[in-house]
């Protein structure tokens, strides 16, 4: 009575086994997905965030600049510009701080000297101001901006891929081990009867 009970423990543990062995696969490559998703959307959806304010800024600083010409006093909007600018500056900062696919270093570089020379322009000029002048800058900083959009759109695209290709991957080993467990579970319930009462 003793051996068979040692040996039902015994086939009891093995069951126990498996199907902890089957839920830790499934949690670890459930996380695997999740750990990728919550690095995509850290990384460059928040880039793409940041161009996105920055392009709307700018077109707003291009409003405010249009309707000074229009009446002929766009020295009368340097307030309403300077405030734009700091707006400006904090996805600048934040887009810095998120630097994280090959080349995005350099074209914040570039992003980061053109903002410079386009708010000297505004706010710190010698010369009268000239639309021709201001145009340009404008669209070397709109260039620039749209440069780390792209980038970061391409990544997100790539690795949006990457990702479904991985959850297929894990979703078909899932149901491997699934079906593998399933099997040895099997195999144990019919043999554990063999394996308690023929070998007493």
């Amino acid at each position: 009575m003793k051996n068979i009970k040692t040996k039902l423990i015994i086939g009891i543990v093995i069951v126990f086994l498996i199907s902890y062995a089957i839920m830790m696969v499934n949690m670890g490559t459930s996380q695997s997905i999740v750990n990728k998703s919550d690095s995509l959307l850290t990384s460059n959806y928040a880039s793409i965030k940041h161009t996105f304010r920055m392009l709307t800024i700018l077109n707003d600083v291009n409003g405010i600049i249009a309707q000074g010409l229009s009446e002929d006093s766009v020295a009368g909007e340097t307030l309403s510009i300077i405030k734009k600018l700091e707006f400006f500056e904090q996805p600048l900062k934040l887009q810095t701080d998120n630097i994280t696919e090959p080349g995005e270093s350099e074209l914040t570089n570039n992003l980061q000297r053109s903002f410079d020379a386009w708010r000297h322009y505004l706010i710190a000029r010698e010369e009268p101001f000239y639309w021709e002048e201001f145009n340009k800058l404008m669209q070397e900083l709109r260039r620039d901006i749209i440069n780390i959009y792209q980038m970061n759109a391409l990544a997100l695209e790539e690795k949006n891929d990457a990702i479904k290709k991985h959850a297929e991957y894990v979703l078909k080993l899932q149901k491997n081990v699934g079906i593998a467990g399933l099997v040895i579970l099997g195999v144990c319930l019919i043999l554990l009867p063999v394996y308690l009462f023929l070998r007493r």
